[in-house]
């Protein structure tokens, strides 16, 4: 049916071999406007399909336009772009954490899952959802520094899968400072202590919630989990989870997950731009702060 169906709109010739329209997006399109009754000129729908080729090529995702050499083969141009892509990708995923880095954020406090090594964190996943024992420590003595009034909210900073996508210039430098100032803005009394991971995933900042905030006292408490993303877009984006809940469930081990979890992704300098995401992120702690 699909073969039948590549001839009919002429991706296919009668002779089974591609047509000069094979991998070509701006015919299907045409095609397509034509199977919908639209009698405009060829012309004017290709020209429209141009258009929204390049605003989608404008957001950095690259689009195939017909082939190299074999009709297997991408054209060499965008062959080099997704080559230089997964080389990216590779050298994100292996990187961690810089130590002249880590010491240029403010008051941070740097702890571990238990990945053995980067190695470990990327071939056993589960590894780096919770924190090892000397982290633990760490938490119970920050807890203690608290004294009577806890934070209401905790930021915590993990390598993830993409160390670089908070190291690069105009990143994390550029969006924890905003955040910080856009929380106190909504009079949110947040720890300017960040907890930094050692190949951390989302689920070690809820074991960093139990422990700070589990059975401490009434009221809701939050922690907003800033965490390189997945590689490979070229963008280095990280995202934001937010967590928030009452210090009755923070103290019951494994009941905060990712269904009570909200996040703001694909920030970066080259997408959405750190300062306006702050601004929103802060907005939606906010939020559930009142209503969690």
């Amino acid at each position: 049916a699909m073969w039948a169906f590549f001839k009919r709109i002429g991706v296919i010739g009668s002779d089974n071999k591609p047509t000069s329209n094979f991998g070509q997006p701006k015919q299907i399109y045409l095609q397509y406007c034509r199977a919908k009754g639209d009698q405009r000129s060829e012309e004017s729908i290709l020209a429209e399909g141009e258009a929204a080729i390049a605003r989608v090529r404008q957001r950095g995702v690259p689009i195939a336009e017909g082939y190299g050499e074999k009709t297997w083969h991408l054209q060499p141009a965008l062959d080099q772009e997704i080559r230089e892509l997964y080389k990216d990708a590779k050298y994100c995923l292996w990187t961690e954490w810089e130590s002249n880095y880590l010491k240029s954020i403010e008051n941070a406090v740097v702890i571990a899952s238990r990945s053995a090594s980067r190695v470990d964190y990327v071939y056993h996943p589960t590894s780096g959802e919770r924190l090892n024992a000397e982290s633990i420590s760490i938490l119970q003595k920050l807890r203690k520094s608290f004294k009577k009034r806890k934070p209401q909210v905790q930021v915590v900073v993990s390598d993830g899968l993409n160390a670089r996508a908070l190291m690069d210039e105009g990143h994390l430098d550029a969006f924890l400072p905003s955040l910080y100032k856009n929380l106190s803005s909504f009079n949110i009394n947040v720890s300017r202590v960040p907890l930094v991971i050692r190949n951390g995933r989302v689920r070690a900042g809820y074991q960093i919630g139990e422990e700070l905030f589990g059975n401490a006292e009434s009221g809701i408490h939050g922690i907003v989990h800033i965490i390189g993303e997945r590689p490979g877009t070229m963008h280095r984006n990280f995202s934001v989870y937010i967590t928030a809940a009452t210090s009755t469930n923070w103290g019951r081990p494994g009941q905060i997950d990712h269904n009570i979890t909200r996040v703001v992704s694909g920030i970066s300098n080259t997408a959405y731009k750190p300062e306006e995401a702050s601004i929103e992120v802060a907005a939606m702690v906010s939020e559930m702060m009142k209503t969690s």
